[in-house]
């Protein structure tokens, strides 16, 4: 009995030490890589020629002629009343950003590109803050669910710990003999 009374408290501590982990991530990493927001400074601008805008089920995939890549737009980016298909013709000129490190877009090929920005004759359909708007909101949406996943790692292993305290405690009130040697 004492071995299982042992492994569970185990189990219980490591189950606290991967909440409190988890927690700690969730809310510290995104202040911490410091790529949170994004801006001017950490995205490229390109220029390009549409080639193609295909409708998908979450948002459009624009081909342009100048790059080897699709730009993906996510749906939940634009305003209701944007639709890329009849805006976007082919041989119409954009310019868009995308988030990272500089590289040379006609070393990439046959990629899809989550863009954060997009002009379309000095219109801007997609704006840094909309997309900072969105990642901060999925941001949030991801503390919410790791805070009441932890929450619930917390009452199980607290139920669990007095359960098998109680438990304990009846098996000696059980067996006085147990405790005759006190």
């Amino acid at each position: 009995m004492k071995s299982k009374k042992t492994a569970v408290i185990m189990v219980g501590i490591a189950l606290l030490i991967i909440a409190a982990i988890a927690i700690l991530l969730v809310f510290l990493l995104p202040e911490l890589s410091g790529s949170s927001m994004l801006n001017e400074y950490n995205t490229i601008e390109y220029d390009a020629t549409v080639k193609n805008v295909e409708k998908t089920n979450d948002g459009y995939l624009i081909d342009v002629a100048e790059y080897d890549v699709k730009l993906k737009v996510k749906s939940k980016i634009l305003s209701s009343d944007v639709d890329l298909d009849s805006m976007l013709c082919e041989g119409y000129g954009i310019s868009f950003r995308i988030a990272g490190p500089e590289f040379n877009l006609s070393d990439v090929h046959d990629v899809e590109l989550v863009i954060a920005a997009l002009v379309y004759e000095r219109t801007e359909i997609i704006s840094l803050s909309k997309s900072n708007e969105l990642y901060m909101n999925s941001i949030k949406n991801m503390r919410i669910i790791v805070t009441v996943f932890a929450v619930l790692i917390i009452i199980a292993v607290v139920v669990l710990f007095v359960y098998f305290s109680i438990k304990s405690k009846k098996e000696d009130n059980a067996n006085p003999s147990r405790n005759s040697h006190l």
